[in-house]
């Protein structure tokens, strides 16, 4: 009858824990998967935007992209002036 009784104790904790088990290889494939849709998103906005990884340019490619950045940041502060002036008439 012990016997019995610590055989069923110890077959519910192994149904337990493989309930455990269950749940935490469900949650992993769960976050390969968005793992996976994240990268995928990635590649596709490098390829939409024609961009590289930074560890891809070439110097020639960072130069561009820092006078791009330059015009970027001027076009704005002009826009910003002219905002500014807008709004203390």
């Amino acid at each position: 009858s012990a016997r019995r009784v610590r055989s069923s104790t110890r077959q519910t904790r192994i149904l337990k824990n493989q309930a455990k088990l269950d749940c935490l290889i469900a949650e992993l494939e769960q976050s390969k998967a968005y793992e996976k849709v994240l990268r995928k998103g990635q590649e596709q906005n490098l390829k939409n935007y024609n961009r590289k990884e930074i560890s891809d340019l070439k110097l020639e490619d960072l130069v561009v992209f820092k006078k791009k950045l330059e015009n970027l940041q001027n076009d704005l502060e002009k826009k910003r002036v002219v905002l500014k002036a807008s709004l203390s008439l």
